[in-house]
Order: structure tokens, then sequence, then C-alpha cells
């Protein structure tokens, strides 16, 4: 069979024959009726690939969402499940819906529940009656354009897989017919779902029905009428003002949905034939062989262009689903880390040496499965240019230990020797995109870990200040792996390439790394080179910018801990000896459920002097910013509580209350539920900052220099420092030699600045609030009528913030997983495991209150005795309650609390409680009555 060129040759040099014998007219006769079923022919052909590759686009996404289902309907945790699978997979977001369209749970940005109640419901109908259903745009009620994949999951339960509604026209987009020529598609009804111009698709154009009140859509709209309704066709229409030629083809995925390849008349090769032919007989009709094949060569280009473009899109196809299977093998290698390093921190009462060394390698491995995934989002972010870099001023000698200790898990138990060369001089404090900066160096040292069997890998970074504050990074990995092919090399920072991939099949990959990394590096201003010989190792340099953020270096100390590997223990010490800045004029506001909680947070501030006001609920949240009574420096809001949430407390507080202060009173949220992406979800409701639980003291201390602090009150924070130190000497040596299983006291006593009065007091409040929690989770093994999901969930959601608060990580973390059923309804779960966190919860309340009875110095009972409470401190407490003065309530409640009573012994302890209740009703009633 003739190719283009080939029938292009013939045509035009017969056409060149008869005019030499005959007239112009017959000449333009022939080429007409010729060019004209050939080009309807070969466009044709186009739409039916196009039909074709759209077509089997279509089913790896029903199949996609299919195999999305059948995980959803196996699954023991269904969020947990949708949160991995719309981490790797392409949707924008997946949703379980039942009979009634409410949504059972759905992951990502978008829900499905608008198109079951629109007038397209009838694919919910469909999806439920087992078809897997690819719907057509529409819009959310925020404006966004998406589109939907329906699928049974069972009888009862359908899944909305949700794809950006611009999904398709990205497809196509990259095509083109001649120079201007396009492809674009049509549902069922005539809407155009893809199309080169955005706004067609976005304003869901449909031509059939404009052409119904316009006539000069007539034609265009009788030329998609039969594009609906038939298998395939040719037609021909005029839009803005040019004509067209259109073929088109049926999609075999869908209802009714159809294909078409649009092109301009002008840019035909029929028009171009015709063209040359009259200039040629015209004036050079000596020379029509020579027009022929300049002619044929002509039209062929873009025949051929589009038969490339093709085969590069089968190519990356292919590469991108070898990439797609490659990833459950990518992520075996952490996940045995977290499992294998979880069971030995288990293990464990204290986290001290190896065991402290295990939980940062857990975190280190956790997060490379989460970079892993990551690659994904972000070489689709690369691909579309939306990339871009976040600056922060990060800690540089804490991000180079913690790619360090990433990277120590890869060698497992290869020879290989890890060296580490940096200097003294390198800064303390960088600012610039530090998790970007990580994912440079994490990529190209779990490279040279992967390729190298035995030897060495050597990393050697250096900081060299440029111009102004711009400083230049230079960082060198050499390794003595398999090293790089040379016809390897200029392909290797191609998406989804690995070099050599038949003989490096079981060694783990995406072949996005190295794309990823060239492109981040060329973000920040830089290059990377690489130098490599096959057989005998590569060596990757890597150069590119950050700005200072400040003259200090890490000295030679720093930098020796870094080589030898000793830093994190270094940097354990320095949570230790942070300096906190004297906040005594300020006020701040608590609001947490779990008065455990409540008294954690306020031992943590209290080395600053703040003074701390604290509430259980949202509610009473609101009235306290309401009524101004006390105008707070900041306030920190706990995220999940019963009755109204802390989301919905500062909503009511920035929308409702009306007032400047209420608009602009900074808001930290307080959660233990810290997943990645959570910061954006408070940002964008009100909240200034977020701080997960337990809580960080570096990253405490951070927020409340950044919202808390007045730069007015500078007082000289090593003195204040120094004051506190004396305060807690007279209490030091308490926990000395302590073992209460499943309490780390040394990771519990960090979170204070160890200060062991305060922890004592806490874990005095821990042990007294916990046993109503307990009573609660009980009632799960007997059931009866004031049992319920919500109520156990709030009692396990405390035991779990509160645990982790005082160091008791087990307890946490059991908590967390039956808390996680609890929002599921797992009640098989709750029931089998249940006892397990009883016994748990009852050994450790039962090890904190031997060690508080049996310690040689109870610092809150050793009092002196009084017959009655003095006058002056009952009448300043009255005068707190009549004001709701928190913080001076709390200051003469402590005055109180210096002795004990024999008429009332319990009175402060009592008060104490009711403060952290802010039942000031109570307190002033029983003041009244002294």
């Amino acid at each position: 069979m003739l190719s283009i060129r080939g029938k292009t040759l013939l045509i035009v040099i017969s056409i060149v024959l008869v005019i030499t014998v005959s007239t112009l007219g017959a000449g333009l006769f022939i080429s007409n009726q010729r060019f004209k079923e050939t080009v309807k022919s070969d466009l044709l052909s186009m739409s039916k690939i196009a039909a074709g590759m759209l077509s089997a686009e279509m089913g790896r996404l029903r199949e996609e969402a299919h195999l999305i289902a059948e995980r959803v309907a196996d699954a023991r945790d269904v969020n947990h499940e949708l949160e991995t699978q719309i981490a790797v997979t392409r949707f924008i977001a997946l949703t379980v819906l039942n009979r009634n369209t409410t949504t059972v749970l759905y992951a990502g940005n978008s829900d499905a529940r608008p198109s079951m109640r629109s007038r397209d419901e009838s694919y919910g109908r469909r999806a439920f009656a087992g078809e897997t259903v690819i719907t057509t745009t529409m819009h959310t009620p925020d404006g966004s354009l998406v589109m939907h994949i329906w699928t049974p999951i069972d009888k009862d339960r359908v899944l909305a897989a949700t794809l950006p509604g611009m999904y398709f026209s990205d497809f196509v987009s990259q095509f083109r017919v001649w120079e201007t020529g396009n492809i674009f598609i049509l549902d069922h009804e005539g809407v155009s779902v893809a199309a080169v111009w955005d706004f067609r698709v976005r304003e869901r154009h449909n031509y059939i029905e404009w052409s119904k009140r316009d006539p000069q859509y007539q034609r265009i709209g009788e030329v998609f009428n039969d594009m609906i309704h038939k298998n395939e066709g040719f037609g021909q229409y005029a839009l803005d003002g040019v004509e067209r030629y259109c073929a088109y083809s049926s999609i075999g995925e869908t209802d009714n949905w159809a294909v078409g390849i649009a092109a301009p008349l002008a840019e035909s090769p029929l028009s171009q034939i015709q063209q040359m032919l009259f200039l040629f007989t015209l004036v050079f009709l000596g020379l029509g062989v020579i027009a022929a094949l300049i002619t044929a060569n002509s039209i062929a280009i873009p025949y051929e262009k589009m038969a490339e473009l093709r085969l590069h899109a089968e190519a990356a196809s292919e590469s991108k689903t070898r990439f797609l299977a490659n990833m459950s093998h990518e992520m075996r290698t952490p996940l045995n880390a977290i499992i294998g390093l979880s069971e030995l921190e288990l293990g464990t009462a204290n986290l001290e040496g190896d065991s402290f060394t295990n939980v940062e390698k857990i975190y280190s491995a956790g997060m490379t499965l989460l970079g892993i995934i990551n690659d994904l989002l972000d070489i689709s972010k690369i691909e579309s240019g939306k990339l871009t870099l976040v600056p922060v001023v990060y800690d540089v000698p804490s991000m180079i230990n913690d790619t360090i200790n990433l990277n120590m898990v890869r060698i497992g138990s290869k020879h290989i020797q890890f060296r580490l060369h940096v200097d003294g001089s390198t800064p303390s404090q960088l600012k610039g995109d530090e998790l970007r900066v990580k994912q440079i160096f994490n990529n190209l040292l779990s490279n040279a870990f992967k390729y190298t069997d035995s030897g060495f890998v050597n990393w050697s970074i250096a900081f060299t200040r440029d111009v102004e504050d711009r400083v230049k990074v230079t960082s060198t990995i050499t390794d003595t792996g398999i090293g790089i092919r040379k016809e390897d090399q200029a392909k290797l920072f191609k998406d989804y390439y690995q070099a050599n991939i038949q003989a490096n099949y079981y060694v783990e990959g995406t072949g996005l790394g190295l794309s990823i990394t060239k492109n981040l590096i060329k973000l920040m201003g830089g290059a990377i080179t690489l130098n490599s010989e096959y057989g005998k190792g590569s060596s990757f340099t890597v150069e590119f910018y950050q700005t200072a953020a400040g003259p200090d270096v890490i000295g030679q100390e720093a930098a020796q801990n870094l080589s030898e590997f000793r830093y994190s223990a270094q940097r354990r010490s320095r949570n230790q000896k942070l300096v906190r800045a004297d906040m005594s004029y300020a006020t701040v506001l608590v609001v947490d459920d779990v008065v455990t909680n409540l008294d954690v947070t306020r031992g943590m501030l209290k080395p600053y002097n703040i003074a701390v006001d604290c509430v259980t609920s949202g509610q009473e949240a609101i009235k306290r910013v309401r009524d101004e009574k006390v105008r707070y420096n900041a306030i920190f809001m706990d995220h999940m509580m019963p009755g109204m949430d802390g989301i919905e407390a500062v909503k009511i507080i920035r929308r409702d209350i009306g007032t400047d202060y209420a608009k602009n009173v900074p808001v930290i949220a307080l959660t233990a539920n810290a997943l990645l992406g959570n910061d954006s979800l408070f940002l964008e409701n009100g909240f200034q900052a977020f701080l997960s639980k337990p809580i960080d003291i570096l990253r405490l201390d951070h927020i409340l220099n950044q919202w808390v602090r007045d730069k007015k009150h500078g007082k000289d924070r090593q003195a204040v420092q120094a004051g506190e130190a004396e305060k807690k000497t007279e209490y030091s040596g308490l926990f000395n030699n302590v073992n209460i299983p499943g309490l780390n006291t040394s990771s519990g006593l960090a979170r204070f600045d160890n200060d062991e009065l305060s922890y004592f007091r806490v874990l005095k409040s821990f042990v007294t609030h916990t046993p109503n929690a307990i009573e609660i989770i009980r009632k799960a093994e007997t059931g009866g009528p004031d049992f319920s999901l919500e109520s156990y969930r709030v009692a396990v959601h405390s035991i779990k913030g509160s645990g982790r608060g005082i160091g008791a990580e087990k307890i946490g973390d059991e908590a967390e997983r039956l808390e996680k059923a609890a929002l599921n309804g797992d009640t098989a779960f709750i029931t089998a495991n249940n006892r397990q966190l009883i016994e748990t919860a009852e050994k450790l309340t039962g090890g904190i209150g031997a060690f508080i009875k049996n310690a040689a110095v109870d610092p809150d009972e050793e009092k002196p005795e009084k017959e009655t409470p003095d006058p002056e401190i009952v009448k300043a407490i009255l005068f707190a309650c009549e004001r709701y003065d928190m913080a001076g309530l709390r200051k003469a409640i402590d005055e109180l609390a210096v002795y004990r009573y024999k008429t009332q012994p319990d009175l402060a302890e009592w008060m104490q409680a009711q403060a952290g209740r802010s039942n000031f009703e109570a307190i002033q009633n029983r003041a009244a009555a002294l």
C-alpha cells in the first residue's frame, strides 16, 4: 500500500501531465476529487487511532477504579485504604457512597455526592446495578470541574473516583494535525469533554443546543449531532470564520461519546496541492516533477509527526505502566523498616541508646515511604509546571543528620562503608525549601546505596558564601557501585528511565528520582553533573543556592559529631539547653476536653512565665473571646473535641463575633492527628499555626516567639533561664532510677525541660483523670444504653493524647488504633483489642500511682497545716471569679495550695480541678461559704 508521500507524488505528477495537454480547470477538478478522498480517508484513520488510544486510556481508568473498589471492599480500615490509594493513583478524590447517596467516607479534595443529586443521577443507579461508568464533566459547588468513574464495591456501596475535569483535555492537547488541527471529545449530549481550548470544556460548550437557537451554528450542530449518533463519519463546517474538515469515530468505552479531528481546510494537503498546481501551471509548468517532490515532502511531514507523537505516547504509557508495577516493590524496604523497628520500640521501657536510634530510623523510613508516594505528585507537578518551592528557615545539621539516618537503613547487610565530610564552617541555619533539599540528597544517596553492594559511599557537602546573603551548596556523592554505561548517561535524567533495567531488575526504584532531582536543582538555580565508569562506580555533583539565615556556623565539634554519626545524641541534649524568653506579660487560653492535656500544656508553658487560662470546650472558648474580659495574646485550640471541634469553634470566632480582636487573635491548632497536609487544613480555616501532640519543645518555642512574644518586653533570656534552673534543683533526683513499665520518663521529662516538679504534677493529673476514661472504655465490653461509639472514641482519643504527652507511647499507639476503629465503626476490632487497652491503662496508672505514693519527696503533699484558709486569699478567689480572670484565679489557688486545712483538706486540689474545667460558679459558691 502506497504511503501518503507516494500517493502525493503519483497524483501531482499525473495532474501536471494532464495540465500539459488540457486546461487548468481539468487539473483542479482531478486534484479536488482525488485528494479529498485521500484526506478524508487519512483523517478517518487518525480519528480511529485517537479513539483507540482514548478507549485504552478509559479502560485503564476503569480498571484502576475497579481495583480500588476491590481493595476498599476487603479493607478493614476503609479510611486508611482510601488515603493510601489517593496517594498512589491519578485520582484527586475517592468517595464511598451508600444507596441513600450519603458519603460514607472520602479522601481527597472533592465529594461525589453533587453528581448523585444532579440530572445525571443515572450514573449512580447504573453503578449500583453493577456497571463501571465514566461520567461527563460537571461542576462542583466550589466551581471546580471534575468527572467521576463510578464502580460498584458491593451491593450497598459504590466508589466514585474523581478526575480533574481537564484530564482528557490534557491527554489530547499534546497532539496536532497539520499545523493547528486538533483532537476533541463530545459526550452523549454533545457537550465538549476535551478540547485544546480550555474554556470550551470549562464552560461545557454544546453546539448542538446552540444550533437550535442560533442559525450560524446550524452546520456544526448537524455534524456534531451525527458524531454522537454514528460510529464514524466525515463532515465539514465553519467555526470562527474558518472552514474545517471533521473526521470522527465513537469511543467504545463510553455511552455515545465521540472523538473528532478538526483541521482547517487551508492547512489540508488538498489546499496546498491546488495552490501549487495553480502557481506551477501558470509559471513553471515545465518543473512539474520537481514540484511534485516538494509537495509530497510538505504533505508528509504532518503525518510523520503524528505517527512520531503516537509512538512517543505509546512509549510513555508503557514506561508509566512499568513504573506503577514497580511501586509495590519499592514500598517494601521502608515498610519492613517501620514494622521491624516498631517492634523493637514496643519492647523497651525507656528510649535510651539503641532504642532512641531505632525510633529515629522508624521516622526516617516512614519519610522514605512518603517520599516515594510523593514522587508521583512531584513528577506530575513538574510536567505541568506547577512545582514551586516553599522557603523556610531550617537547621542545617539536623537536615544532614536526618538524611544520614534515613539512608543508613538502606545499607542493611551490605558490606558498605559510609563516609561523610562536612566542615565546621557549615552554617547553622539556611533559608530554603528544606523538604526539597532533603529530597535531592535522599534521591542521590539512595541510588548510591541501591547500586552498591560493597566498597564505600562518600558524601562531601560544602557551603560557600556567594554574593550578599546567597550561599552556594556543593554536594558530591561518590560510590563504588555498578556504574553507568556511556550510552545511558545522557538518558539518565529523563522521566521514568532506569539504566540497564533488565540487569538491575531486583534493585528497587521508580525511575523518577533523578528526573525530579534535576528539576529541583534547576528551580534552585543550580546544576547536576555525573562522572561514571561502568563497573567501577559513579560520582554525582550538585550545586544549588540557598539564602543565609544568620552568621552562626555549627563549629568543629558538631561537624565531627555529624561525620562520626553522633549528632542525634547531641541534638537530644540541645532540647534540654533551650533558653526561653520571659513572657510574663502574656496570657493565653488553652482549649482541650482532656484535663490531663491541659496540665501538660500548662506545664510546658510554665518556663515562659505565661499566665494560662484553661477551658474544656469550644463553646467556653467562644464565650471567653466574645466577653473579652481577658484579651488573650493567643489561643491554643484542640482539634478533636466532643460536641464542637476546634475548626468549627474558630470559624464561629472569626466569622460570627465580629470584633477586630476575634478576627485577629492568633489561634494555634493542637491535635494528636498530625498528618502531612493538616497544616494547610488549619491555615485555611482561620488558624495561624499548627502544633502536633505530643508537643515538641522546639516547635512550641518557635510558635511562642512568633505569635506571643512581644519584642518590646525583651528581658534577659539567659537570666530567666538561670532562675528557672534554680527552681528545678529543689526537686532534682525525683525520677532517678524510676522504671515504670510503659512510661518513658526521659522522654516525658524532656517535654517539660526536665522540670521534675511540673512533670510530677502532670503524672498525678494523669492518674487522677484517666480512670474516668477507662470506665467509659470498659462499657464497650458490657454494652448498655449509655454506651456509644462517639463517647468511646472521645475516651480513647483523650488517652491517646494524654498518654503521649507524658511519654507513654505504647498506650498512645493502642488508643490511636482503637480511635480509628471507632471512627470507622469497626466494632469487631474494638471487641478484639479493647481488653488490651484497659490492661495497659490500668498497669500504667497503677505503676505511676505506686511511684507517686512511694516518692521520697512529694512536693504537693509536704505542706504546712492551718485551721482555715486566709481570708485575703478567699477574697482574691471571689474577685477573680467575678471577673472570669483565670490567671488571677490560678494565682490565688496556688497561694491557697501552700497549706493544708484541717477543716477542708482537699480544698485547694478541688479548686484546681474545677479551674481546669473553668467552673467559676462552683469555685465562687464554695469560696463564699468559707
